[in-house]
């Protein structure tokens, strides 16, 4: 392809194609697990954007006890959390999961540095808490079952009682 002409041609070829695509971004949206957006009939609300609210409790609690930082992660988690269930958008979706990921470490250091004071029944039921949530999504992830099942009804049923109790086992950290 010496000819200018012929470069021009095959240029046009390859534009009249269809539209660029970013082969790092066409690459994350095949590979990465994240949540599929949910494919409702009507133009309603995705139910796990009212669940995802739950966590402003958790910022809220956290601010009260004087854990700004664990406050200021779960009121990121609510904004995110709720963009991600209403838009499927990718970005936002990796964002939330690293904001999940910086809130189990932070609420585990506080359950370690919590832990020679804390009651043996509260820790039982926060690490039962943490185990349902990463067993229940990153094993869900790989089966495609539970909070990541094919079924919208069944994903929301799960994703929601993950909401709910992730939000219970937070609390009770801050609480300690």
């Amino acid at each position: 392809m010496s000819d200018p002409l012929e470069k021009d041609a095959a240029l046009e070829k390859d534009v009249s194609a269809g539209p660029l695509v970013d082969p790092l971004v066409d690459s994350l949206e095949k590979d990465v697990a994240v949540d599929p957006p949910l494919k409702l009939e009507t133009k309603e609300t995705n139910p796990l954007v009212y669940t995802s609210l739950i966590f402003a409790t958790n910022a809220t609690t956290a601010f009260m006890v004087s854990e700004y930082s664990y406050s200021s992660l779960f009121a990121t988690l609510t904004i995110t959390s709720v963009i991600t269930h209403q838009t499927g958008w990718l970005y936002i979706n990796l964002l939330d999961k690293m904001v999940i990921g910086c809130i189990f470490v932070k609420g585990a250091l506080l359950l370690k540095a919590k832990y020679p004071t804390s009651h043996p029944f509260i820790l039982v039921l926060v690490v039962a808490t943490f185990m349902y949530c990463v067993v229940f999504y990153c094993a869900g992830a790989i089966l495609k079952r539970w909070c990541l099942d094919p079924d919208v009804n069944v994903r929301i049923k799960w994703h929601v009682l993950m909401h709910v109790l992730g939000s219970c086992g937070h609390h009770l950290i801050a609480l300690m």
